[in-house]
């Protein structure tokens, strides 16, 4: 009998390089070969023209397998001698690239990387666990590009990551999030790229471990690209002449919380009434003088409400970062 022919898709860089931008995001299905094209990119644009990469993850235990870095892709350069020693890449014993933590990144402050046109940074996003981004983390980032770039105009940076959620520190850092059904949005320095790719999906839906998880939310983040955190559950416009509540001062954003007495719920969102004497620090880190530590005001009326609505899903946001920031709110002081 003959054997049925596997269908194989690895995303391809080549359309994103096209628009040229200095910091380039892709979004895409788990498993699309994200990290795998830009491993072959990494290795061909070396043996082309020379140019190195910087690897990057955000702590220092995201490395400890980096030693098999090129494991998966070895076999496609038979002439050529893959190996990683260290922090450092070899390509038939000639350097190529580096491994980075982004959280130990300032120790390369005073490093030369005079031919490294490409920084990637792999799995950018967190999702729900034990991992947290670092503080400042975007200009812990930046400070790294410069490191590695200087002056030099041709230093591109990739962020990839799977669809877990639109809602992270970089695409709200520079006020940039991916348009819905479209593959590239583009800002004049920026474009974020949303793999789409049909004949994956069909490919993927068809496995055992695909016919599995049919219909369910998994089976729409890792093989149709959906974002599997950026519920709109709870999403919804304020009500006008609502009270003013507080306002909640988390990681340098503040959030006005209003209460709805007519219905009994609360609508957070980035509206604050700047005169409203009740304002919240959620951390000793977003504390100024004349403001409440929430740590320390659980017994506080405004306190026990906000507890009580949002154990009753009774909580409304005004967009998804709003509603996930407040989540976070909840969780650090065990109200969820």
């Amino acid at each position: 009998m003959a054997q049925k022919k596997q269908t194989t898709f690895y995303w391809s860089p080549h359309d994103l390089l096209t628009y040229n931008r200095i910091f380039n995001f892709v979004i895409g299905n788990r498993g699309a070969g994200k990290t795998y094209a830009f491993k072959k990119w990494c290795i061909d644009d070396f043996l082309k023209k020379g140019n190195e990469f910087v690897y990057v993850r955000r702590y220092k235990t995201e490395m400890k397998r980096i030693n098999n870095f090129f494991a998966d892709i070895a076999d496609k350069y038979p002439q050529h001698k893959l190996t990683v020693k260290g922090n450092t890449a070899f390509c038939d014993g000639t350097p190529f690239g580096y491994f980075i933590p982004l959280s130990v990144s300032a120790q390369n402050k005073s490093t030369a990387y005079p031919k490294v046109n490409k920084i990637i940074f792999d799995e950018f996003v967190i999702d729900k666990g034990s991992l947290h981004y670092l503080s400042n983390e975007v200009e812990t980032f930046l400070e790294l590009f410069e490191t590695v770039a200087r002056t030099r105009d041709n230093v591109r940076a990739f962020f990839l990551a799977n669809s877990v959620t639109t809602v992270n520190p970089y695409f709200t850092y520079f006020s940039t999030f991916p348009t819905a059904n479209l593959r590239f949005t583009l800002t004049p320095s920026i474009c974020i790229e949303t793999v789409m790719n049909e004949e994956f999906k069909e490919v993927k839906h068809q496995t055992k471990f695909g016919q599995l998880i049919a219909d369910t939310n998994y089976a729409r983040y890792a093989i149709d690209n959906e974002s599997l955190r950026d519920n709109t559950t709870f999403i919804a416009s304020r009500p006008p002449n609502l009270r003013y509540c507080c306002t909640l001062i988390y990681k340098e954003k503040r959030f006005g919380v209003w209460t709805d007495f007519d219905k009994g719920g609360l609508y957070v969102d980035r509206k604050i009434d700047e005169d409203h004497i009740l304002k919240f620090a959620v951390t000793c880190e977003d504390g100024s003088p004349n403001m409440l530590l929430l740590r320390g005001k659980r017994s506080s009326p405004a306190v026990n409400l906000m507890k009580e609505l949002f154990s009753c899903g009774c909580v409304y946001y005004s967009d998804i970062e709003t509603k996930m920031n407040f989540y976070e709110i909840m969780g650090l002081f065990s109200m969820r």
